[in-house]
Parts: structure tokens; sequence; C-alpha cells
């Protein structure tokens, strides 16, 4: 089974300027989506989580984190 993550990194290497998600507010290519995701990783590691760890997230239905 492929992992969201696997499918998301492999995607801003073969096509960085691709759509990689749609919504009402705009489309976010791969490139940025992995930056944007890159951020959020790097806010839960200088909150002390760790690879392994378990973290739930919630937001609004709305791809804005």
């Amino acid at each position: 089974m492929t992992r969201i993550d696997e499918i998301l990194l492999k995607g801003a290497q073969l096509s960085p300027y691709g759509t990689a998600l749609i919504s009402k507010g705009g489309a976010f290519t791969y490139e940025q989506l992995d930056a944007r995701v890159s951020q959020l990783a790097g806010a839960l590691c200088a909150r002390g989580v760790e690879k392994g760890d378990i973290v739930a997230l919630t937001s609004k239905n709305a791809p804005i984190f």
C-alpha cells in the first residue's frame, strides 16, 4: 500500500509545477504543497514531535494550514 506522503513526494519530484490540489480557494502545485507540509512538519518538530509519534490535526474543510 502506498502512503499519501510518498505519492506527494513523487509528484513533487516528477512534476513540481503540476497541480496537486484544487479547492474553492484556488489550486496548489506539488511544489507549493510540499513547502507547506515541510513548514507544518518543522513546527511539529519544534514542539517536540518525533518520528513515530501519533499526531491528530484538525482544521476547516480547506487546504489552509
